[in-house]
């Protein structure tokens, strides 16, 4: 779907929250020897589906399918850390080992926005946590060694968001949740 300009746009996504207790080992991860944009704990996530830039008239409408989907709660895991890499900037993440009930939500949650005119194309659905946005990839690797086998964390997914990425408030806080819809 093409991004629509004007001044009303919202960028938008469809995630999964993340527990508290995964929130708290992400966030006493060390900072130092990365040179890295740390996601804000608030901010941590698993993106289901990007919508995109879209003008906000269009909420009711997405909300309302997004509404409409219905599966059963599932078990989460998360467990280590991996990286996305490419030549400028590397993405420092937290695993989703286990994604088979999450790619059927994923599948469920697309086959009621692509009647709405979204296209999510053929890139593969890959779940992680976004961690923080590395400068290039000098240190990754050991980092990864050292801290990786501290993130871990089971729970039962009951619910999915709609939520609006916009500029980082006072707080450095970069996500806002839209919608909340139960998992039954």
């Amino acid at each position: 779907m093409e991004p629509e300009n004007n001044q009303s746009n919202v960028r938008l996504f469809v995630a999964l929250a993340v527990p508290p207790d995964l929130r708290e080992k992400l966030s006493a991860l060390p900072h130092k020897g990365l040179d890295a944009n740390w996601s804000h704990p608030d901010d941590y996530h698993i993106t289901i589906r990007f919508l995109g830039d879209l003008a906000a008239e269009r909420l009711p409408v997405i909300e309302q399918a997004l509404s409409r989907v219905r599966r059963p709660p599932f078990g989460m895991e998360v467990g280590g850390l991996g990286v996305f890499a490419n030549k400028n900037q590397s993405i420092l993440h937290a695993q989703v080992p286990s994604v088979r009930k999450l790619e059927t939500l994923c599948a469920d949650i697309t086959d009621v926005l692509v009647p709405l005119g979204f296209d999510f194309g053929l890139r593969p659905f890959v779940p992680h946590v976004t961690v923080a946005r590395v400068k290039g990839q000098r240190g990754l690797a050991d980092y990864i060694a050292r801290h990786g086998r501290l993130v871990a964390a089971r729970w039962q997914a009951a619910e999915f968001h709609l939520m609006r990425s916009a500029s980082p408030d006072g707080v450095g806080r970069r996500y806002t949740v839209l919608q909340t819809y139960p998992l039954r």
